[in-house]
């Protein structure tokens, strides 16, 4: 399952509030707080690889020794010859 980076904090937060309160009523070692604890570990971990592949995205892409755009001028949307700008 894919989640924005958005929507996993405010899992992860909520996650946690639910946590937290459960470990008030029932105790930290309950099972119910435990469980708990592992399913926001695992929230967190997703939001932690989320921003590792964003990384070893932008990564890849700065890597790319012969990835080149052109950036057209309002004037040269007209006229295909000419060209305002190449960026390598």
């Amino acid at each position: 399952m894919y989640c924005k980076k958005e929507d996993l904090l405010f899992l992860i937060q909520e996650k946690r509030e639910v946590m937290i309160q459960t470990a008030k009523e029932k105790g930290r070692g309950h099972e119910e707080t435990i469980r708990l604890s592992q399913e926001l570990d695992q929230l967190i971990y997703k939001y932690q690889l989320s921003f590792h592949e964003e990384k070893r995205r932008k990564q890849l892409v700065k890597n790319k020794p012969n990835l080149k755009r052109i950036i057209w001028s309002r004037k040269s949307r007209y006229n295909i010859k000419e060209y305002s700008e190449v960026i390598y």
